[in-house]
């Protein structure tokens, strides 16, 4: 599991060694540890380093004592935050991948979050019936209970993100595209038409934007961070949907591409007030429809 804190730590750990011109085996030689744990470190994973252990890297890397002092800050929050992690690890843990465990613990530390759907509602918006219809799609060798517990995570992780800024967008196709049943689908849009918290927007790409990114794009979440110890600002993480699992891009290339994306993405989208107007008039035409259905179902 990544952390912001450690992720920032183990980011300014590599660029210092590297500074140094030493191998991650060199320094896993000079305070005693593997190169596994220097590795491990540095991708922003849980280690057991102590602080002695960090302060003498620190001193082999030639770090100043601000940086050291950011060096360890980092370490205790980062640790802090694994504990505070370790109740939903042991409630779904066995759900998640380690990518899915990232995610939710970074999730809680994003200031902004980016959503895109190109076939289905962004997981986040997603009703209770239509995330278990989801999951029984991912997960058809699961038990009901087991189900259960899959979208009680999806509740969790909502809860837990409350405090960022969150814009989704959506191709008007992932809304007509029925899960579960008419009634269903009209019960999820008019709550996306309805949604009215001011950190929270929802807009559509509508069938008749023509040729757009949205075409090119697979479904995806863009978190961005605050500045944390030090006021260095933090980068993106980027997250596909990519079937049951979340998969984390990390590579600085992908980064570019979905920041570029996610500029595009509001030239594209019709407006807010627009995709809640959109939103009702296909829900009336579910609604129509699941009206047609309980008639024709009457003796």
């Amino acid at each position: 599991m990544v952390d912001v804190h450690l992720r920032a730590l183990g980011r300014r750990l590599r660029a210092q060694r590297e500074a140094a011109e030493m191998t991650q085996s060199a320094a896993a030689r000079g305070v005693f540890l593997s190169s596994q744990t220097i590795g491990r470190l540095e991708d922003g994973m849980s280690t057991r380093m102590s602080e002695l252990h960090l302060t003498t890297l620190c001193d082999l890397y030639g770090a100043g004592m601000a940086e050291r002092e950011e060096a360890l800050a980092l370490l205790r929050r980062g640790r802090a935050a694994v504990v505070q992690n370790t109740d939903w690890q042991g409630l779904f843990g066995d759900l998640m991948s380690a990518d899915d465990r990232s995610r939710m613990a970074l999730e809680q530390h994003a200031i902004s979050m980016t959503a895109f759907g190109a076939t289905l509602v962004p997981t986040l918006l997603q009703t209770t019936e239509y995330r278990r219809v989801v999951e029984q799609a991912l997960h058809p060798q699961d038990s009901p209970d087991e189900i259960e517990r899959r979208v009680r995570l999806v509740r969790a992780r909502r809860l837990r993100t409350n405090g960022a800024r969150a814009h989704f967008y959506m191709l008007e196709s992932a809304v007509r595209h029925v899960i579960g049943d008419a009634a269903m689908m009209r019960d999820q849009l008019l709550e996306l038409a309805e949604t009215r918290s001011p950190r929270i927007s929802v807009q559509l790409i509508d069938q008749h934007a023509g040729h757009n990114i949205g075409l090119h794009l697979t479904s995806f979440a863009l978190l961005e961070f605050g500045a944390l110890v030090g006021g260095q600002p933090e980068p993106p993480e980027v997250f596909l949907d990519s079937g049951p699992w979340a998969l984390r891009l990390d590579r600085e290339d992908d980064l570019a591409h979905y920041r570029d994306a996610v500029a595009e993405l509001p030239r594209t989208a019709l407006s807010k007030s627009d995709s809640r107007e959109l939103l009702r008039e296909i829900a009336h035409g579910y609604d129509c429809m699941s009206t047609s259905s309980d008639s024709q179902a009457q003796p």
